[in-house]
């Protein structure tokens, strides 16, 4: 099984065809300066860890018992089935009843095999049951760290509005090749942004128009771009959304 560290590790590509216009990652620089862990998602994640590691033990130690349970009474009719044998034997001798020896011994082997098989069935549906509860704790673990990814990102946001700027450049670079661009934004960070319209025009060397229009249908955070050729929504939920899904199609695939 894929350790969810690994997938969370692994790198997301998505090729798109033509030019249409593809969501990069945003990099918050000293993000983490401002909360490596938020104290409420690490409190639920050790608390729901813990909660499952009971469960797993409790499961375990309860299907280890039921198949120690199984073996012994395998072994206490085993113990029996051979002194059976050896009276029929013994009996066969006697009134001659090789026939009857045969059939019985038969019927024997035949009990044992299927108790050793319902036992292993008990086994196998325990494993395949604390399978199926790991691949579900994977799933909630990934969204709680999509969530405190979200928060840490959002405050940063809010105690330095500069970064959004930033987002906004990044998004600009990435459509630098077009004729027109129109940027919409909240109208809450409108001033922020049109401040530093003479920036955004160094990024595009005033070889393409841009406009810069406020929408209070936005999110405070969010910031769409449109051209010619495309709409890119490059607002931080967006982005941690498809993200989301992209990692939970990985966590699919690898526990196929």
């Amino acid at each position: 099984m894929t350790s969810l560290s690994k997938i969370i590790k692994s790198s997301i590509n998505t090729d798109l065809p033509g030019k249409i216009i593809g969501i990069k990652e945003i990099y918050l620089k000293n993000t983490l300066e401002y909360g490596d862990i938020d104290p409420v998602f690490e409190k639920e994640k050790e608390k729901y860890l813990s909660q499952f590691q009971h469960k797993a033990e409790t499961m375990i130690q309860d299907a280890e018992c039921h198949a120690q349970t199984i073996r012994e009474q395998i072994e206490q009719e085993k113990a029996q089935w051979m002194q059976e044998r050896q009276a029929l034997i013994e009996e066969a001798k006697r009134d001659g009843f090789e026939k009857g020896l045969i059939e019985g011994r038969n019927q024997g082997m035949e009990e044992y095999r299927s108790r050793v098989e319902e036992a292993n069935q008990m086994v196998e549906h325990t494993k395949n049951e604390f399978i199926k509860h790991i691949e579900e704790s994977e799933k909630v673990i990934l969204d709680l760290g999509i969530k405190a990814a979200e928060k840490i990102l959002y405050d940063t946001l809010s105690e330095q509005p500069e970064k959004f700027l930033s987002l906004v450049k990044q998004t600009i670079k990435e459509v630098r090749e077009n004729q027109e661009i129109k940027i919409m934004i909240h109208p809450s960070k409108y001033s922020l942004i049109n401040s530093h319209k003479d920036e955004l025009d160094g990024l595009l060397a005033g070889k393409v128009q841009f406009y810069i229009y406020g929408d209070d249908q936005l999110s405070e955070y969010q910031c769409v771009v449109e051209t010619e050729n495309g709409r890119i929504d490059a607002s931080i939920d967006s982005q941690l959304r498809i993200l989301q899904e992209k990692l939970h199609e990985i966590l699919e695939g690898a526990h196929l």
